[in-house]
């Protein structure tokens, strides 16, 4: 068996610990998701204790995320036309939309994303609010679920609030497990 020197420094840095905290935590959520079994996971840990893992794992050739997409949100001028705007928001959710923003501004040195899934998913909530004529006869998806044609200004910042959510960890976890549940492809 090889020792610490032997194969490393030994020491893990606090950034190091956080990574494999991280990836530990994900490895114990999929899991629990059932898309990892159980068993190949205790055994490949078990593998590494015991300084064999090079053997047992072989490297992954899936790819496990699509091509990356930016979001452009549409001009200025027809955000306005949207029924669903990024400011109508209930007032929890309308605090906390351009957070990262502020953050990169207060500490320019923090790694933060150029925008968080939660300022994306807002945006892309109030541009598919848009109305089009060309598109379902000009209803927007406010609307449509609502199932009003005029709905009230309550129910959009609720309804808005909502999909803001879903881009926030527990959303985004909420829909990994629905995807999963439902057996869907994404």
């Amino acid at each position: 068996m090889e020792t610490a020197s032997a194969v490393g420094d030994g020491k893990l840095d606090n950034d190091e610990l956080g990574i494999l905290f991280r990836r530990i935590t994900e490895i114990a959520r999929r899991i629990d998701a059932g898309s990892i079994s159980k068993k190949s996971v205790l055994e490949a840990l078990q593998a590494i204790v015991e300084g064999r893992a090079e053997k047992m794992l072989s490297p992954c050739n899936k790819p496990h995320r699509s091509v990356h997409v930016k979001f452009v949100p549409p001009a200025d001028e027809e955000r306005k036309k949207s029924l669903a705007p990024v400011a109508m928001r209930l007032p929890v959710y309308a605090n906390k939309l351009g957070l990262y923003d502020r953050l990169r501004e207060q500490y320019p040195s923090g790694h933060y994303p150029e925008k968080h899934p939660e300022d994306i998913m807002a945006l892309m909530w109030e541009a598919k609010n848009i109305p089009d004529p060309m598109i379902n006869y000009g209803r927007v998806p406010v609307q449509t679920i609502l199932d009003e044609p005029d709905p009230s200004v309550h129910d959009r910042m609720v309804m808005a609030s909502t999909l803001q959510w879903l881009g926030t960890t527990d959303g985004r976890d909420f829909l990994v497990h629905f995807v999963l549940a439902a057996d869907l492809s994404v």
